[in-house]
């Protein structure tokens, strides 16, 4: 069970990264779905987060 949460947390492993992956998808999407009610420039906030977010996971496929 350790081993699977280092895994997750620092993985090694592209089972890990596709975890993480499809961890932050659905995290950004339940975000997503109030944030279409909040005020303009926290949509905007929220978008760049998720843009951050995902440039790191493609920059780590690179490497």
């Amino acid at each position: 069970m350790r081993e699977l949460l280092l895994d997750l947390l620092l993985p090694e492993t592209d089972r890990g990264a596709v975890i993480q992956i499809i961890m932050a998808m659905v995290f950004w999407a339940v975000v997503a779905v109030p944030a279409r009610r909040w005020r303009r420039e926290y949509q905007i906030f929220t978008l760049g987060l998720v843009m951050i977010t995902f440039a790191w996971f493609g920059a780590r496929m690179i490497h």
